[in-house]
């Protein structure tokens, strides 16, 4: 079986962070178990608006593990939530319920990945984009199911 799946929802993750005008901006502090700090996590879900903890609920659960960073990022999703269309909503909380299936190092990945990606010109990205639906369109046509 071939697995293409990481491979959309990397691009679907993508895709998301542009429909919200949202960039990658690095990864939080990283500091050896033995050098660990209390890091402040506000804020909590409770301190949520209603609108925002509409918007974020498939990060509910994911939400108290988050670093501040991260938390402002979603944030800035919730703010433009309720000016996306009910189909890009969806999408979005889709999206999010995949991230917040993913490990922590999964997630990890995929940011890498994401900010490799930007470093692509816009021909790179359309040469990439275009192999991997000829991959996809060789991948539906070998198909063949027994009758």
């Amino acid at each position: 079986m071939i697995r293409l799946k990481p491979l959309i929802f990397l691009l679907g993750i993508a895709e998301l962070l542009l429909l919200c005008n949202f960039s990658h901006a690095g990864d939080a502090l990283s500091t050896s178990p033995d050098k660990r700090v209390a890091v402040d996590t506000s804020p909590s879900w409770n301190e949520l608006s209603e609108a925002q903890k509409k918007a974020l609920q498939p990060l509910e659960n994911l939400w108290p593990s988050l670093e501040v960073n991260r938390k402002r990022k979603w944030l800035v999703i919730a703010q433009n939530f309720s000016q996306m269309s009910e189909a890009s909503q969806g999408l979005a909380q889709e999206r999010m319920r995949e991230w917040a299936a993913l490990s922590p190092l999964q997630r990890s990945q995929a940011r890498l990945n994401f900010a490799k990606t930007q470093q692509w010109s816009n021909d790179e990205k359309l040469a990439k984009w275009e192999a991997y639906q000829a991959l996809n369109n060789a991948i539906g046509t070998a198909k063949s199911y027994p009758d």
